[in-house]
């Protein structure tokens, strides 16, 4: 498979900050900041994540179903939880990736740059092993 990049926006809500998780209405927008993986897929169980920023060291782990995460704020965490999500829900994912990281969110503004990583490391994933699972149950 050749390479190719998985890209997730980062988002805004306009009204029900911080409720969301409690089961109440938000309205989400997204905005046109993004999260950019360039994903170059293997044939080795593992992912290896780098980033030009030094605020993000390179990092790389087993592709299993239950990933052991980092430290308390690495932010190699929030692909970590994608890998366990997926591993958890769809069968044969056995081809890891080596991914390059770079966004265009910024780091703790309130745009969900955390989230968008979650969904383009999962995005990665699955296109990295040729598979897709319907968005309504990815978002779930």
């Amino acid at each position: 498979m050749s390479e190719f990049h998985a890209v997730a926006p980062g988002r805004v809500n306009l009204i029900g900050e911080h409720i969301d998780y409690n089961g109440l209405s938000v309205l989400p927008m997204a905005v046109d900041r993004t999260i950019r993986i360039g994903v170059k897929p293997t044939d080795e169980p593992r992912i290896e994540l780098s980033s030009p920023n030094p605020e993000f060291p390179s990092t790389s782990f087993p592709l299993s179903a239950d990933v052991e995460p980092a430290t308390e704020g690495d932010w190699s965490n929030y692909v970590r939880a994608a890998v366990t999500g997926i591993m958890g829900h769809v069968d044969g994912l056995d081809r890891g990736f080596q991914g390059h990281v770079e966004g265009t969110i910024p780091v703790a503004a309130g745009m969900s740059s955390s989230s968008a990583l979650v969904v383009a490391s999962a995005l990665a994933l699955l296109r990295a092993n040729d598979t897709s699972v319907d968005p309504v149950e990815l978002a779930e």
